[in-house]
């Protein structure tokens, strides 16, 4: 039902200026569906279910690689590849349109954190910006680059996550702006944020989902299955790697 709104919503240019109509700074979610989606769903719901599956299961192949250059053996890659493509959250933003913005700027900022990794700074640059017009959460994807940056080198790369920072802080005034002070309205809801500490006991049914959980295990069942699929691939590289690595250390 929620997708509905995308329907009855046309992208427009003013969307990069203000906020729309439910007080979010998402300008990039009209386009997307407008001139991506909708061309290839039209008014058929199958569609936008492979999409958005599509979608999830392109940013775990993301995860996948990222884990791969930061990840320090390849257990730790296995446990974070099936941690992350069978995480519960998974089955809410993969069900359909609705959830565009949260696979929007997932894949966004997968996108930047292995741009990151691999030494683009300028592409991570571009995509974090994306995914800022995807949905409001996304500044929080400089601290996941600091992290990746230690975990690689080590080292704190303060002059290298500088742009970053100077885009968070253009972004968080202009959010502060759009909303006359506030960042989020100050309306409470389990989906706003609100600077009261009375509002955190609606944030309690999260920590299920944060430590993966199976809180709605009687709702997923078949959804597991394409993620499984997308899986097997690497697991089976691992494997391999892993049967050739002992068999050279039990020769030598």
């Amino acid at each position: 039902g929620d997708s509905l709104y995308f329907f009855s919503h046309s992208p427009e240019f003013r969307l990069f200026t203000q906020l729309d109509d439910l007080s979010t700074y998402r300008p990039f979610t009209p386009l997307i569906f407008r001139y991506l989606m909708l061309p290839l769903g039209g008014f058929n719901p199958l569609p936008y279910h492979i999409m958005a599956l599509a979608a999830h299961m392109g940013v775990t192949a993301l995860v996948y690689l990222l884990l791969k250059r930061v990840a320090r053996s390849e257990a730790g890659v296995v446990a974070g590849l099936v941690f992350f493509g069978l995480h519960a959250t998974g089955f809410y933003i993969s069900y359909d349109a609705t959830f565009l913005p949260d696979f929007s700027v997932a894949l966004f900022s997968a996108g930047a954190f292995l741009a990151f990794a691999t030494g683009h700074r300028r592409l991570s640059l571009l995509l974090f910006v994306a995914a800022l017009f995807c949905k409001e959460s996304a500044v929080a994807i400089p601290v996941g680059l600091a992290v990746i940056g230690y975990m690689i080198a080590r080292e704190k790369n303060v002059q290298r996550l500088l742009p970053f920072g100077i885009v968070t802080g253009a972004y968080l005034i202009f959010q502060l702006y759009l909303h006359h002070g506030w960042l989020y309205p100050s309306d409470k809801s389990a989906y706003k944020f609100t600077m009261g500490a009375s509002s955190l006991w609606l944030k309690l049914k999260y920590w299920p989902w944060i430590a993966n959980l199976p809180a709605d295990w009687f709702r997923q069942r078949w959804w597991m299955i394409p993620p499984l699929l997308l899986m097997i691939a690497p697991l089976i590289w691992i494997g391999i790697r892993k049967l050739r690595r002992l068999r050279e250390e039990f020769v030598v």
